[in-house]
């Protein structure tokens, strides 16, 4: 039972993580950090995403980093608590890449997309959790989406018809503006 609840622990404490790497590297402080000089690109260019084997080399180490950690100290309950974490951050990577490149076919992801990108096109201040709005709740960064203004330029391939029409079932979410 305490296995499961470390593993359930390492869930939760990704998405903290996620929030503040996010947030504070992302957008705050970190901006001239290898991190932030990524996120800043995956901001500015359509579809960016780092290699894959870039993130595969620094999970590996957070993992070696973690679990050795976390065995020395907690046994069983630390390398419990490293898997959850770390599959969660697996999660969130499909899940952020999936937001970018495939439409929504759940409610959550429906919600999902919404709210991670109206972080990318509206206020990039706000909305910082990707998997959940939980610590932008917490910490006074949630913003409730209205109707996403996706700049033409950077218009998914998965919001419009190929003739930049925003799908009828997607149009209470979106709008397109700008210049192509």
């Amino acid at each position: 039972m305490m296995a499961i609840i470390a593993f359930l622990l390492g869930i939760f404490s990704w998405t903290l993580t996620e929030y503040f790497l996010h947030r504070f590297l992302g957008h705050v402080y970190g901006k001239n950090t290898p991190f932030g000089k990524l996120h800043r690109k995956h901001h500015a260019e359509k579809d960016y995403f780092d290699a894959p084997i870039n993130k595969f080399k620094t999970a590996i180490k957070v993992v070696l980093i973690m679990g050795l950690v976390g065995n020395y100290f907690f046994g069983i309950l630390g390398g419990a608590f490293t898997v959850g974490f770390v599959l969660m951050y697996g999660a969130y990577e499909y899940l952020h890449h999936l937001l970018h490149v495939k439409a929504p076919v759940t409610a959550y992801g429906r919600w999902a997309r919404r709210h991670h990108f109206y972080h990318h096109f509206e206020k990039p201040t706000h909305n910082h959790g990707v998997t959940s709005p939980l610590w932008d709740i917490v910490f006074g960064t949630y913003a409730k989406p209205r109707i996403v203004r996706v700049p033409r330029k950077f218009v998914m391939r998965w919001l419009t018809d190929g003739h930049e029409k925003i799908w009828r079932s997607l149009r209470s979410d979106y709008s397109l503006r700008g210049q192509r």
